[in-house]
């Protein structure tokens, strides 16, 4: 079903990607809640992808960092079951984007952020897929 503004909704039986760096340690067989760390630019929302519109590989593959990433997924009705929101958030080279818009760089130190971050980590879907390195990597970070 479409929003009014023609964007898809995210259905409850929809699978939500989060793309985790493998130079981190935010991924060893389970995931920390680090993984949903909001970055100075998570100004609307943290990112997470539609499965619906492209595999763990292609997202992995858009990054840039060179150690490449593991890719999570989560289920959509289980962020609706948790009361965690997710919107669709399409941009014009990536129509697979979506905003968790509750976990901001500005909410980030919140208790509310902490505790989503940790249920986030605990409805992941193991083990992840990957790792995976991306086909533009120029970011050693």
């Amino acid at each position: 079903m479409s929003e009014p503004n023609g964007i898809l909704r995210i259905g409850d039986d929809e699978i939500l990607f989060r793309r985790i760096p493998v130079s981190t340690d935010w991924y060893d067989g389970k995931v920390s809640p680090n993984a949903f760390n909001p970055t100075k630019s998570d100004i609307d929302g943290i990112s997470v992808y539609r499965k619906t519109f492209l595999s763990a590989p292609d997202l992995a593959g858009k990054g840039r960092n060179v150690k490449g990433y593991y890719v999570v997924a989560l289920r959509a009705i289980d962020l609706k079951q948790s009361v965690i929101r997710v919107i669709p958030n399409p941009l014009p080279d990536d129509p697979d984007h979506a905003l968790i818009p509750d976990l901001t760089y500005s909410n980030k130190d919140s208790d509310r952020s902490k505790m989503l971050k940790i249920r986030l980590a605990e409805l992941c879907i193991l083990p992840a897929e990957g790792p995976f390195i991306p086909t533009n990597s120029a970011d050693p970070t």
